[in-house]
């Protein structure tokens, strides 16, 4: 429900037929493993408020091309969206990265296109965020 404010450690974790998750707009912060294994995850659609992705969130979700990442994010955790299958990543302008780590996206495929605002914060940034196999694209 829109009151929820934090999804728990693992909460979701492994649950091969959840395909879309809409988060509310009183939602913070997603935990630890909360969404990791989600093998047939292909639509996430993040609340703008979200400004923390917990460490292997969505870790192995082998069915997830395109994310929008939220506008207040300032936390994602190590290997928050590794290994899976990511093509295409956006995030806005207002993106402001307090801690992050450069597994936080690590995919297995070969490249990933990011989309990022020209003189943003994640523009400035981009070579400590992202590390090889990232194509950064200026809106």
């Amino acid at each position: 429900p829109s009151s929820v404010t934090t999804i728990g450690e693992a909460a979701f974790q492994k649950c091969s037929n959840l395909k879309k998750v809409v988060f509310g707009d009183k939602l913070s912060e997603i935990q630890e493993y909360a969404f990791e294994s989600c093998s047939s995850l292909d639509t996430i659609v993040f609340s703008d408020t979200i400004e923390t992705i917990g460490e292997y969130a969505f870790y192995e979700c082998t069915n997830l091309k395109k994310i929008t990442l939220p506008k207040a994010l300032k936390n994602v955790g190590a290997f928050a969206f590794a290994n899976g299958a990511l093509e295409e990543i956006t995030i806005p302008e207002e993106v402001q990265l307090e801690s992050y780590d450069t597994t936080s996206f690590v995919q297995t495929n070969s490249t990933v296109k990011v989309t990022v605002t020209s003189g943003s914060w994640i523009d400035n940034n981009f070579d400590s965020v992202f590390e090889n196999g990232y194509i950064k694209e200026i809106k």
